[in-house]
């Protein structure tokens, strides 16, 4: 049925009724429009926006708990090593300075050698992100006894073993 005839259709079927019954329709149609207008979108948005009113001071909370703590993390990043930080067992500022890198997740294991000595296997990043994290490791009082980088070459990723020390005095 093309839309021609269609509209030919309802133009005939308009024009078969009385005015007043026309004018019922027209009613009608205006009626159910407005409740599909309301039900379907002015409802649903006003419930939305409800909801949101109700969760924005938490949510605003959150922001400034997640702003206090980037503060905390930024002023603890800034520390140069001869802190409270210092004070932890060298196992945990390997770990620590692991994490502010994105590389904990590849540390494989650290295992103590004794009081001020730990070995460190990792892998799974490339070359670069180990050497960076072990001159950071090495601003913080952590000297690098040895070290065994294996690199995969189809992955351009290494296997890192390395010893590690608490430099002395520090």
């Amino acid at each position: 049925m093309s839309a021609e005839r269609l509209k030919q259709g309802w133009r005939r079927f308009w024009e078969e009724r009385a005015a007043r019954e026309r004018r019922m329709i027209q009613i009608a149609a205006g009626v159910v429009a407005l409740t599909v207008l309301y039900g379907g979108i002015y409802a649903p948005l006003a419930e939305r926006r409800a909801t949101l009113e109700r969760r924005l001071p938490e949510l605003r909370a959150q922001h400034r708990l997640a702003e206090a703590q980037v503060a905390e993390i930024e002023r603890l990043r800034q520390r140069d090593g001869t802190d409270e930080a210092a004070a932890l067992p060298l196992a945990r500022r390997v770990e620590s300075r692991a994490m502010a890198r994105d590389l904990a997740t590849h540390l494989v294991s650290i295992s103590p050698l004794g009081e001020a000595r730990v070995q460190v296997i990792a892998e799974g990043r490339p070359p670069a992100d180990w050497i960076h994290w072990l001159i950071d490791l090495r601003g913080q009082g952590i000297a690098l006894e040895s070290l065994t980088l294996n690199l995969d070459e189809k992955t351009g990723h290494t296997r890192l073993r390395a010893v590690l020390a608490q430099r002395s005095g520090e």
